[in-house]
């Protein structure tokens, strides 16, 4: 059986002071739902890539951009909220990954405790 989906949770320490992690009362986090790749395209660090159209060993629905997400699914609280965060972003179709800057692409709200 073929495992393709990874679920991945990122623990993202907001304002931790001590290599322990800090106080878990102050951690966020973001969910997301990739694919794992093997062969992963250059400056991606082995998340799949999402094409326009489903092929053998890819996952379809992406924009054709640079900077399209990879995200497949995302965690969020809020009605709406995911799609806003997976498609906010303007699309580049020029030069690699390497080239372009954080606020290019599709800008993560983390979860928080209450």
């Amino acid at each position: 059986m073929r495992r393709l989906v990874v679920v991945l949770a990122l623990f993202l320490v907001a304002a931790a002071s001590s290599p322990s992690g800090g106080d878990p009362a102050t951690w966020s986090c973001a969910v997301a739902v990739m694919s794992q790749e093997g062969y992963p395209s250059t400056g991606v660090r082995r998340i799949r890539d999402v094409e326009t159209s489903p092929e053998q060993w890819r996952i379809g629905g992406g924009n054709g951009s640079t900077n399209g997400t990879r995200i497949m699914d995302l965690l969020a609280i809020e009605p709406g909220k995911q799609e806003s965060m997976l498609s906010g972003f303007t699309p580049i179709s020029t030069g690699t990954v390497d080239d372009l800057a954080d606020d290019d692409f599709a800008q993560i709200d983390p979860l928080a405790a209450p």
